[in-house]
């Protein structure tokens, strides 16, 4: 009986030694697991560091383009600047050296005249400043003889606005009946065949009552202060 009992607590010490055996051996797996686990953990830590630290650079890279690019902008607006105050002071330069010059043309232009064209014209200029004085064939006869010489040349037109006609044609434009503002309104689009003229008519009002005329006057009068409006570069609204 004793060597039975022997028996069975040995072949029960060894089972249960196979058991500690095999526990041991799980728990090695487990912790080989684990550390596997541990080490996966540890990559996984270190690729969303790598991640994070590749989206601050990403970051990193797009904040310089976009200081790159505000910067380059504001490269062309100093350029876009810098040429629109060359462009104004080659304006500037252009419309003194003209300013300078002009005076100078048109003293010559006046010059120019023969001196039976710059009677004939001072006579006719005096006759178209009279406000009163003279028959009304008399001024439309002046009217005529000035557009015939306008029509010579622009020496003649020049020398013939020298002579101060424009302020009572805009005058006349003004206050004058129909047939006046239409022979005022010639006698401007004839004058303002040169470019000076055109600046000095323009300068002396003559865009509104010529406005007027075109929106009020007869067909004669609307079609010649289009033809005025037309060589001074406006185009009003009817």
């Amino acid at each position: 009986m004793a060597e039975a009992r022997t028996a069975v607590a040995r072949a029960r010490a060894n089972e249960a030694k196979e058991a500690l055996v095999q526990a041991e051996a799980a728990v090695a797996k487990a912790r080989k697991r684990n550390d596997e686990a541990q080490a996966e953990c540890k990559r996984a830590e270190e690729e969303e560091a790598e991640c994070r630290r590749v989206e601050a650079a990403a970051t990193a890279v797009a904040a310089a383009r976009r200081r790159v690019e505000e910067g380059e902008a504001e490269c062309r607006r100093a350029e876009a600047e810098m040429a629109a105050a060359a462009a104004r002071a080659a304006s500037r330069r252009r419309a003194e050296a003209e300013a300078e010059a002009q005076p100078l043309r048109r003293a010559e232009a006046t010059a120019a005249l023969c001196p039976k064209d710059a009677e004939l014209m001072r006579r006719m200029v005096d006759q178209v400043k009279t406000s009163g004085g003279f028959r009304r064939d008399g001024r439309c006869s002046a009217f005529g003889k000035l557009r015939e010489l306008a029509r010579q040349s622009g020496a003649h037109r020049v020398a013939i606005v020298n002579a101060g006609v424009v302020d009572p044609l805009v005058q006349l434009l003004r206050t004058g009946d129909m047939e006046g503002k239409f022979h005022a309104a010639w006698a401007l689009g004839s004058l303002a065949e040169n470019d000076d003229n055109k600046v000095l008519i323009a300068n002396a009002g003559a865009v509104d009552p010529l406005v007027q005329l075109l929106q009020t006057g007869d067909v004669e009068g609307k079609a010649q202060a289009e033809r005025v409006l037309g060589c001074l570069g406006i185009e009003p609204e009817r």
